[in-house]
Formats: structure tokens, sequence, C-alpha cells
């Protein structure tokens, strides 16, 4: 069966979404830049047996369908924030951009719907893909959830640049990267690595 993207009505948001994608791509290189003026901190986590208490992301069946058909991502990013409605109520947004490097597709779903499936240019070097899955992160995760569900043995945390995020700290890891703003999870972005030799 093919997958096809899902028509909604806001798909002209889709440029907006990319373009903040990019912005908060772009924030966080200069957050790597000009951290917070008493320099990074590596933090090595202590050995984690028990399960985070925020239960993970379920995928939705679209999501499980690309999955079955093609298999995980080789990396992804991933954006957690609110917008408003019709009604100027707020509602919450999962942005997910899974790249599938080798294969030449990045396939984008805002809420578990397929918003668009668009070539990338293919990679021909052999990748080790990013060892995390988009459903390990959900919003608003605190960060030892994100520890224990990411399994991550050690990071290094610095403080956002607070003329760009305020309350928000940026962390790195191995072949990850991700934000918290206030305590909460607001982005991820996992990194595909070429392999040696």
């Amino acid at each position: 069966m093919k997958i096809r993207a899902l028509r909604v009505p806001w798909r002209g948001c889709l440029l907006g979404i990319l373009c903040l994608a990019g912005v908060t791509l772009l924030a966080a290189a200069y957050m790597w830049i000009y951290m917070d003026y008493s320099g990074p901190t590596r933090v090595q986590v202590p050995h984690q047996a028990q399960a985070p208490d925020q239960a993970p992301y379920m995928l939705s069946a679209v999501q499980q369908q690309v999955v079955n058909e093609i298999g995980y991502p080789d990396s992804f990013t991933l954006l957690f924030y609110q917008d408003r409605d019709e009604q100027d109520g707020l509602y919450d947004i999962r942005f997910e951009c899974w790249h599938y490097a080798v294969a030449g597709r990045d396939i984008a779903f805002v809420n578990g719907e397929m918003i668009s499936d668009e070539p990338a240019d293919a990679v021909d070097d052999v990748l080790l893909a990013a060892p995390y899955r988009p459903e390990q992160f959900a919003a608003s995760m605190r960060l030892k959830d994100v520890l224990a569900s990411a399994r991550v043995s050690e990071y290094v945390r610095t403080a956002a640049d607070p003329v760009l995020v305020s309350s928000g700290e940026v962390f790195f890891a191995s072949q990850l990267t991700f934000g918290m703003k206030a305590g909460r999870l607001s982005a991820v972005e996992t990194m595909a690595l070429e392999a040696e030799g």
C-alpha cells in the first residue's frame, strides 16, 4: 500500500512551520557558540534502571505504517509548541520531520498526520543512524524522563541565551541535542553519523 500525504485545511502553514524549524536549528547553533558565560557543564548520569515517569509518545497509525514500510528514520527533528485556533484558544502542536538520508526522503508530520513526503538529497556514504526513536520523546517531558527514555549516560548542559529563549537550556548527548524551556522538553534533534572506514 502506498503512503499518501493527507490534505489538511492548514497546509499553507507548512512553510511557517518549516521556517520555525530552521530558526530553531539556527538558534541552537547560536546557543552553542554563545553559551552561558560560565561555560558548559558535563554531567555523568547514574545508571537508570527505572522507566520514565511520563509515558513516551505513541506513534499514529500513519506513522506506524511508514515505519512498517520503510523503517525508522536515520535522524529526526521534533518541535513542541502551542498555536492559537480560530476562537483564540491554545492547542498543542507536535511537529516532526523524519529524515531518510540514504533513501533521500523527508517526511513531515503534525500531531501524527502526514503533511508532506518530499524528496531530499540522498547520501551515498554509509551512515550510522541515530540510536533513538521519535516515540521516545513526548511534549513537556522533564529532564529525568528524557534521560531515562533515551538511555542517556552522559550529556553536556548549557544555558540558552536569554535574549533568544528565557528559562531555556540546551543539552548535547551522543547524536542527540534537545532543548528544555522552564524545565520541560521543547525540541529534539538527532543526527546520523558517517561511518568510518
